[in-house]
């Protein structure tokens, strides 16, 4: 799973981002992830502005294109 945080700064488009990527997934079951904000690495070649996040988008891969991705998300919380 690849989660970025889409910064518009003053923008109705994205002017930056920021991304983690979480390798460790077990399928079938609940997992807790906590990622810290230092965690994530700069997006695109931008900046790790974090000011302005509009958008928080989570995209996934399989090996084969034909099996459809299954994910659920409960209870995001972001904390200081």
């Amino acid at each position: 799973l690849v989660f970025k945080l889409s910064n518009h700064d003053r923008s109705t488009d994205e002017t930056s981002a920021v991304n983690f990527t979480q390798t460790s997934i077990t399928t079938g079951s609940w997992q807790r992830l906590a990622i810290p904000l230092a965690s994530f690495g700069v997006a695109g070649g931008g900046t790790a502005s974090r000011n302005s996040i509009a958008e928080i988008i989570v995209t996934a891969a399989r090996a084969s294109n034909t099996v459809p991705v299954k994910v659920h998300f409960d209870n995001m919380f972001f904390s200081r």
